[in-house]
């Protein structure tokens, strides 16, 4: 079974997103193991440093993410996916053994360049810019979205 974690600098407050992204872990439960892992957040204020920020949040993604066998950093520059595409690259990593998948999100600063060049994969959900608890959501809905399409069942239409 695939195990799918995501690490995420910041906190969900919004209870009705944490719902949501619930049922989306229930609805996974069958086909993959989901976790979410939320990191501290730096406190940013006029004069902090924004390159020291990410650096830190950087390396507390990249160490709490140790051990997955790839790591997908989530950024709007990234590689911009369909659903069936996100699908079928799943599928050839299972297939390729992997069994473990890291999705990184960074904080309100985005993610350090060493970050995303570090990379397996730097994947887009759009070029519009979410807030974090947006984007754990699409994120979740998408992965499952994946796994549907992989089993051929008809959510994805």
């Amino acid at each position: 079974m695939i195990h799918l974690h995501i690490y995420l600098t910041g906190k969900s407050r919004e209870k009705w997103t944490q719902l949501a992204e619930q049922e989306y872990h229930k609805r996974l439960r069958p086909m993959a193991r989901l976790e979410i892992h939320e990191l501290r957040a730096q406190t940013l204020r006029e004069d902090t440093d924004i390159d020291a920020v990410k650096e830190i949040e950087t390396r507390a993604l990249l160490d709490a993410s140790i051990g997955c066998d790839l790591r997908i950093a989530l950024d709007e520059r990234g590689e911009q996916l369909s659903s069936e595409e996100l699908a079928a690259t799943l599928g050839k990593w299972t297939l390729k053994g992997v069994s473990r998948i890291a999705f990184l999100v960074g904080g309100a600063s985005g993610l350090d360049p060493s970050l995303v060049s570090q990379a397996d994969l730097v994947l887009s959900l759009s070029r519009m810019t979410f807030t974090h608890q947006m984007v754990r959501l699409f994120l979740v809905e998408q992965l499952y979205r994946a796994l549907m399409i992989q089993a051929g069942r008809p959510y994805h239409r």
